[in-house]
């Protein structure tokens, strides 16, 4: 990509993840390209999208497409493959070690690590850009600088391990709660509005508004009784060979699998179920990687402290029975949560083959 591109304003479309990372991906995307489209995509989800846009000739219509923050499959790589305009158009950043294989590739980019630390995809897409010339000249420059580097720092988990650093973790905070659509809004447009902007200390000081401080105030109560009351309700078991806690939650995803994890060093990791949402995410503090040894043997991936999968609509309605039978389909039930039924004994062939 050449940086005539930058006077000339190309047509571009974006493949993001849907957590704060992927959110960010989109947003730099839409300050280097205002009229850029961006699809949000789940692990479930993303290989679909892709090939049905190439498959239907969509990427005719753009000149640059990017894949931010997740990573396709053999078969949409093949796709991407088999022809030159796809090869030359598109351009994948990840930061997930699950995906380096793409790196034979000359359209993909996997790095975990970067110059500051680890990466997140939105670093990633960003830093690409600034080298091709974007966002030199803007007011808003050192305002994004900051931007990305709280999404980094709260996606690779930086924020806690290093440099405790709230806002970060409030930015998250305020990503779900505002939901997708809206936090793109309000942070583009806050963005594109600043007069002056004022950074200290690696800190922006108009990132927050007392809108956002009242909405996050209200919420730190309500995430710490729900931690509380989803710890009592946790149970305990194995998953491919190493000790898990089961709790089922919609909410608070990783900040409640790390203080569980926190709370519980007799388990190697937590296992989060949404069955609302058919995912399920793994959290840990521990020397485990769970997007190669765990959430990849169920089709997902991640990071290895954080990882995620998802659960098939017929397995979720296979529940259905088992809650609504007879006492004795409940006493077998039982049997397969403590692993003395089928559901043990295919637990125990995962073991053996992921060993």
């Amino acid at each position: 990509m050449q940086t005539t591109l930058i006077n000339s304003k190309p047509k571009a479309m974006t493949f993001s993840h849907n957590d704060l990372d992927g959110a960010g991906c989109g947003i730099v995307t839409k300050l280097a390209y205002p009229s850029a489209d961006i699809v949000y995509c789940g692990y479930h989800n993303i290989d679909e999208k892709v090939t049905k846009f190439i498959t239907d000739k969509e990427y005719e219509k753009y000149d640059l497409v990017f894949i931010t923050d997740i990573s396709v499959n053999k078969e949409v790589e093949e796709l991407i493959n088999s022809t030159t305009e796809l090869r030359q158009k598109i351009k994948l950043f990840d930061h997930h070690a699950t995906a380096m294989h793409l790196n034979q590739n000359e359209w993909a980019f996997v790095s975990p690590n970067g110059f500051n630390g680890k990466n997140s995809g939105t670093n990633m897409l960003y830093e690409f850009l600034k080298m091709d010339g974007f966002f030199k000249n803007e007011i808003y420059r050192d305002a994004l600088e900051v931007f990305v580097e709280k999404i980094r720092r709260y996606d690779t988990w930086e924020w806690k391990e290093i440099y405790d650093d709230i806002e970060a973790s409030s930015l998250n905070d305020l990503f779900w709660l505002y939901g997708l659509n809206k936090f793109n809004k309000t942070f583009i447009n806050r963005l594109l509005k600043l007069d002056i902007c004022i950074v200290r200390d690696g800190t922006w000081i108009n990132m927050f508004n007392d809108t956002d401080f009242a909405v996050l105030t209200v919420d730190y109560d309500k995430k710490v009784a729900y931690i509380n009351r989803k710890d009592k309700q946790m149970f305990s078991g194995r998953l491919v060979g190493m000790n898990t806690g089961f709790v089922f939650a919609e909410q608070y995803i990783s900040e409640l699998g790390n203080e569980l994890a926190d709370r519980h060093p007799e388990l190697d990791f937590i296992t989060i179920i949404d069955l609302g949402n058919k995912k399920v995410s793994y959290r840990t503090v521990k020397n485990v990687d769970l997007g190669k040894d765990v959430a990849s043997h169920f089709g997902g991936g991640g990071h290895p402290k954080a990882s995620g999968s998802q659960i098939d609509v017929k397995n979720i309605k296979m529940i259905i029975p088992l809650i609504f039978g007879s006492i004795k389909l409940h006493k077998k039930l039982v049997s397969v949560i403590t692993g003395k039924g089928l559901l043990g004994t295919i637990g125990k062939v995962i073991d053996k083959i992921t060993k």
